[in-house]
This record gives C-alpha cells, sequence and structure tokens, in this order.
C-alpha cells in the first residue's frame, strides 16, 4: 500500500468561566508517505501555519477581495460622489451642469442653476417663465372692469344709486316728495301732490281776472246792474255795474247827435242806438207847434232863418251839462262837468267819465292836458275847483320793458304847475265834453 494521507479533524468543545465557546480546530495530520505536499500549507510549508485568507491569497489581509467598506468579497460599491454602499439606488447623479452630485437643476424654462429663487415660474396663462398676469379681480390678462365698481375702482365699494348716479344721493331722480324715480309731482301751487287752486282761482284763493266770488266758488263776472228797479237790472250780475233810469231820447236819424221829435222814454244804458238826448235839430228856426223845442241856454238860432244853432254865451255859463270853459271855436264849445269826483286812480278816473249814470249827456270824457290847462285858466269862473292835482288823459313815461306809459299828467289847481303823476295815486276827476253845432 502507497503512503497515504488522513486527516483527521476533531471539534473540542471548551467549557471555561461559564463561557461556551465552539471551537473548531482542524489538526491536519500530515502522514508523509511521499514529497511533502500533502501536508503543506498554502505556502507550501509541510505542516506550516499559512492559511488562505478570504480572497483566497496565502497569508492575505483579505483586502484583496475587500469592497469598499473593507468587507472581503463584499457587494458595497463606492458610487461617483465616493459613497460607499451596496444600494444601487442612491447613487449619485450628474446635475444638470455635469457635476456629480450637484444641486443645479434645470427649471422649467430650461435655465440650470442651484439657485431655486430664481427658477421661472408659472404664469396665469398656464405658461412657464409666461408675463400673463392676474388683474385685481382675478382674471387673466384682465383690465380690472370685471370686478370694478362705477367709480372703475377695482373690488371698489361704490355703487349706482336708484338714479344711476355712482355714489349718489337719489337725489338727482327724485320727485317732489323725494322718491327717486317717483311720480309724485309739483301742482300749479308749487306743493307736493297737491290738487292745485281752487277752480278759477290763483294759490292765494283769489279769483282770477274774469271771474268772481260767489257764495264761495269764482265763476265766471258778469257785469250789469244789480238793482232790482233799475231799467237796465240783470239777475245773473255778480260785478256791480252802471245801472240806468228811463230818460227821454230823441230818433237821431241824421246821427249828428241831436234827435227829433217826437221824443221816447228808453233805458239809458245801454245808450239805445239811434238816440240821442239832444233835441236841436227842429229848434232852428223856432216851431212853435212843439212847445217843448226850447233852445238850451247859451244857445240861439243863427240868422237868416237857418236851420243851425250858435253858442250864445261867455265863460263859466252853466249850460250843456255844465259850465263852458272855451269857446274859441265857432263851431263848437267845450264844456266841464260841475262837481269835483276825489281819490279815483287813472283808469279809475278815465271809466268814470266815460261812463255816465246820469244826466242828459253820454259823451263826457277825461280832458287832455291841453284841455286841462285851459279849465285852470278859467277856474275863477267854473264854480268851487280843488287846490290839488287833477287828472288828465295824456300819458307820459313810456317803459320799454313793459311796453306802457307808467304816469300821466296832472295839474296842480293849486299853484298850476304841471307834473307826471303815478297812474295808481288817487287825484282829483272832473269830465268834459264837446258840444258842436
Amino acid at each position: 500500500m502507497k503512503d497515504r494521507i488522513s486527516l483527521f479533524t476533531h471539534n473540542f468543545t471548551l467549557l471555561f468561566s461559564g463561557f461556551h465557546s465552539q471551537i473548531q480546530t482542524q489538526a491536519t495530520v500530515c502522514i508523509r508517505l511521499g514529497d511533502n505536499t500533502t501536508c503543506a500549507d498554502c505556502a507550501g510549508t509541510p505542516n506550516g501555519d499559512a492559511v488562505l485568507d478570504d480572497c483566497g491569497v496565502c497569508n492575505g489581509d483579505n483586502t484583496t477581495c475587500a469592497d469598499c467598506a473593507g468587507t472581503p468579497n463584499g457587494d458595497a460599491v463606492a458610487d461617483n460622489c465616493g459613497t460607499c454602499d451596496s444600494d444601487s439606488s442612491n447613487d449619485c447623479v450628474q446635475d444638470c451642469n455635469g457635476d456629480w452630485g450637484g444641486s443645479a437643476v434645470t427649471d422649467n424654462c430650461g435655465t440650470c442653476d442651484s439657485d431655486p429663487d430664481n427658477n421661472c415660474v408659472e404664469d396665469c396663462a398656464g405658461e412657464w417663465g409666461g408675463d400673463a398676469v392676474a388683474d385685481n379681480c382675478g382674471v387673466c390678462n384682465g383690465d380690472n372692469t370685471t370686478c370694478a365698481d362705477c367709480a372703475g375702482t377695482p373690488n371698489g365699494t361704490a355703487t349706482l344709486d336708484d338714479c344711476g348716479v355712482c355714489n349718489g344721493d337719489n337725489t338727482t331722480c327724485a320727485d317732489c316728495a323725494g322718491t327717486p324715480n317717483g311720480t309724485a309731482t309739483l301742482d300749479d301751487c308749487g306743493d307736493c301732490n297737491g290738487d292745485g287752486p281752487e277752480a278759477n282761482a290763483d294759490c292765494d284763493g283769489n279769483c282770477l281776472a274774469g271771474f268772481t266770488l260767489v257764495n264761495g266758488d269764482c265763476v265766471a263776472e258778469v257785469t250789469g246792474c244789480m238793482d232790482p228797479s233799475a231799467c237796465n237790472f240783470n239777475p245773473n250780475a255778480n260785478v256791480y255795474g252802471s245801472c240806468g233810469s228811463y230818460m227821454d231820447f230823441y230818433p237821431d236819424t241824421d246821427g249828428d247827435g241831436s234827435g227829433n221829435f217826437p221824443k221816447e222814454s228808453k233805458c239809458s244804458i245801454p245808450y239805445p242806438l239811434g238816440y240821442s238826448v239832444n233835441y236841436y235839430d227842429t229848434k232852428c228856426p223856432y216851431n212853435p207847434a212843439y212847445q217843448d223845442a226850447n233852445l238850451p241856454a247859451c244857445m240861439k238860432c243863427k240868422q237868416n232863418n237857418s236851420s243851425q244853432m250858435e253858442f250864445d254865451g261867455g265863460i263859466g255859463d252853466e249850460c250843456l251839462g255844465g259850465y263852458v270853459f272855451d269857446s274859441s271855436n265857432p263851431s263848437q264849445v267845450l264844456v266841464v262837468s260841475k262837481e269835483d269826483i276825489i281819490n279815483k286812480k287813472w283808469s279809475e278816473a278815465k271809466t268814470f267819465c266815460e261812463n255816465p249814470t246820469s244826466g242828459d249827456y253820454s259823451d263826457w270824457r277825461l280832458p287832455n292836458i291841453e284841455e286841462l290847462q285851459k279849465i285852470y285858466n278859467n277856474r275863477t269862473h267854473l264854480g268851487t275847483l280843488g287846490i290839488h292835482n287833477y287828472w288828465s288823459s295824456t300819458e307820459s313815461d313810456w317803459s320799454s320793458n313793459e311796453s306802457v306809459y307808467l304816469t300821466a299828467k296832472t295839474i296842480n289847481f293849486n299853484i298850476g304847475n304841471t307834473a307826471s303823476s303815478g297812474k295808481l295815486q288817487g287825484n282829483i276827476v272832473r269830465c268834459v265834453r264837446t258840444e258842436s253845432f
């Protein structure tokens, strides 16, 4: 039998100091029956103690096969950033600048750096790095109008009032009661929602021109005689007018102002057309057939059997309804009434003279200033005259703004001066008439 080597492995269990350790001891017993190799260690030394390390290196230090962590045959590796571990998922990578483990990143706009503060942002339209911005109303690229108040202020508090006025106070469309867009209106008297003046009256309750108050109502004026005993009594009259009486009138067929017999009794108001209170037409030459055909005082028949009369008197003679104050015209005389009428306004004076209510003559009028001067000049022959201002019909002081004369001429019969007097003043009145023949 050739030499053989037997290897015996024995396990020894050592117990000491209360500890238990299992030590596997390999005892190699080389039984050399040849070239000493069968018991040589890894270095070739028979029965030597050199052994292979974990890397298979004789008497090695386990480094030749150690990984980056120093573990023989370990799987830990160092990444490009020098980090050693066996987790490949955490290996460092290159940043956008090519630096391993660098912090530079490329933002959504393509800019590579490590400053996060300058990374581009998405605008309101969703465009990265875009310049679209939301306006104050939150509208992207808006013009602030969608949330603007009536004054144009975005998200402002100004509002339209009920009249449609921005920040208004509702007065521009308020009615007279102060209600915006209301229907209340001012009446003719300025009262809100009032009924206006009473019928035919002004706002003070006064009847309008042409109307008069009867039983509390303003009714149309009816001017007329209100004396039941007068010949021209008007039962419908509500304004006092002239009352007439029955008088003797003479038919005036030729319209010359002098009538003929026979006389007729007629109401003096209204003056009957075609009649005259004068009865001179048949007096000259004198006709004894008419007992009443007496010539009036201060008149006589013309000579040569004429049918005309002529004045036969002087200044101050009382005839023809008054006092003669001018006989300078051979075909007429001027006569002034016998009594003063005092304290009349100018319009009242004219009306009084032009609407006589008694006497035989109806053609009285207010004297003009020349006639009034003649009356003043002959005042000592014309009965009793006052010493204050007398009205004339001559107007003065034209007002272009009002298109009226503001005053009328007067003569003061105390000192004889001529002046202009306001028409609303009260002065003395004497009427005149012209007797033509």
